[in-house]
């Protein structure tokens, strides 16, 4: 064979060569040890970006943490809801990150662009990061989340469908090991209502007053009327059901009076004498001033 200087090799030490296919193969055996003791579902050790266990045919990366991207409840899987999900918020997260120059999670002044402008919940000012994610997933309810975090269909999580779920003892209302649709739905409308409460209140004195709140939704949430909102009269303002507008009842329709029908005639009384008289007593259709028919 030919070097790097141009001279030709003679043949290769046997010697040599054996050492140099040992060494390859203790190679090889090292890094088959190494992957065989990595873990496939489940967080990895090292922490370090891998690929997950192939999901409907094809490969999906971990994140540092060692979670599948795109995969919300731990289950080494991403459904469609959950893509969908990721599609949504991911591109919002990258705009906000690029606009907020001063790193302070929201967008204020000259960061915040007029196309940004509605997804100022509160009327403030300013767009939170939580506000821009809130904007960005319309359209996916928590009831949607449910059902594509429930694989196999029996309209409970258990353990293996929820790794990720940090809270899962919480969510679980009842204690019997299982998260129903209900408790679920329930607990993540209260984290996006503490969420939304952080959010709102920028001056982080725990309440919201006005300029943190629209009017009317401060006289709606204020249930002392103090002025203020606490924590837990905006959970309880926003757990609670829309009020529903009542139709009024429809006004009967008028019932046309009876027209009674006309008296009969009367006959005039006889006169004195025996004779009896021709003449009657007029109807109600007839004017005694002219007798012709009244218009």
């Amino acid at each position: 064979m030919r070097l790097n200087g141009g001279l030709r090799a003679g043949p290769l030490d046997p010697v040599v060569a054996a050492k140099g296919q040992a060494k390859k193969a203790a190679g090889a055996e090292a890094q088959g040890d190494s992957s065989a003791g990595n873990p496939v579902a489940g967080p990895l050790a090292d922490g370090q970006g891998e690929q997950a266990k192939p999901s409907s045919g094809s490969e999906l990366k971990r994140n540092k943490d060692g979670w599948v991207r795109g995969d919300r409840n731990g289950d080494d899987m991403v459904s469609d809801i959950e893509k969908r999900l990721s599609e949504a918020v991911r591109p919002a997260k990258k705009e906000f990150s690029k606009l907020d120059k001063n790193k302070d999670d929201k967008l204020t002044g000259d960061e915040l662009p007029d196309h940004l402008k509605d997804r100022d919940e509160n009327g403030d000012g300013i767009v939170t990061r939580g506000e821009m994610r809130r904007k960005a997933r319309e359209g996916i309810s928590f009831q949607d989340l449910f059902k594509g975090f429930d694989q196999n269909g029996d309209g409970v999580l258990e353990a293996g469908e929820a790794k990720r779920f940090k809270r899962f003892r919480k969510m679980d209302a009842d204690g019997d090991g299982k998260v129903s649709e209900a408790e679920f739905v329930a607990f993540r409308e209260m984290r996006a209502a503490i969420r939304q409460f952080k959010d709102y209140d920028q001056d982080g004195d725990k309440v919201l007053t006005a300029g943190e709140l629209p009017a009317d939704q401060l006289a709606a949430a204020d249930g002392d009327q103090d002025g203020k909102v606490t924590r837990e009269e905006w959970l309880a303002f926003r757990q609670s059901p829309a009020p529903v507008q009542q139709e009024l009842p429809a006004e009967p329709e008028a019932i046309p009076e009876e027209v009674a029908p006309p008296p009969a005639p009367v006959e005039a009384p006889a006169v004195e004498g025996g004779a009896e008289s021709a003449t009657t007593v007029p109807d109600a259709n007839t004017t005694e001033e002219f007798g012709v028919p009244a218009f």
